[in-house]
């Protein structure tokens, strides 16, 4: 158990310090891909409890909105105020 923790781990540590040391727009098509691979697993895990879903819809949509916000979204309030 405790090998493969850490043998994933010297996978995944330096493809996040590569992300972020490249910064954007790396960074905002990463964590779309992360954004997406969370929508998919909660969509396919409403699918098996029974509800429906619209598993592709939602991966889009959390990846283009994750992007949308990384890539170029306002980060202030309409009002002007945070």
């Amino acid at each position: 158990m405790l090998e493969e923790r850490a043998r994933g781990a010297a996978v995944v540590v330096p493809i996040v310090v590569v992300v972020l040391a490249a910064g954007q727009p790396v960074l905002g098509l990463g964590l779309a891909a992360l954004a997406a691979a969370g929508a998919h697993e909660t969509f396919r895990l409403l699918e098996r409890a029974g509800w429906p879903s619209s598993p592709w819809l939602g991966v889009a949509v959390a990846a283009a909105s994750t992007l949308l916000l990384a890539l170029g979204g306002s980060t202030s309030w309409p009002s002007g105020r945070p």
